[in-house]
């Protein structure tokens, strides 16, 4: 029986949201905030990098398909 409250507590703690600034986070990192990034390394010759990071006008980050991106800028350039 104590295994299993163990197991259960390990695997709440593995599926919980974590709120910076706020106390109820929508995500499973939610920073009520500004983001620093000090290390920025310039990947976008590299192909195995296939992803570009975006954000709505929410602030939710997600990220698009390099690809599909590139054709879309070569249609609005069309």
């Amino acid at each position: 029986m104590r295994n299993i409250i163990i197991f259960s507590l390990c695997s709440f703690f593995a599926n919980a949201q974590v709120g910076v600034n706020t106390t109820s986070p929508s995500r499973t990192l939610d920073v009520n905030g500004t983001l620093r990034v000090r290390t920025q390394t310039d990947q976008s010759s590299n192909s195995s990098y296939d992803n570009v990071m975006i954000s709505d006008a929410n602030g939710n980050v997600d990220y698009v398909k390099k690809n599909l991106l590139n054709q879309q800028m070569t249609q609005f350039s069309a």
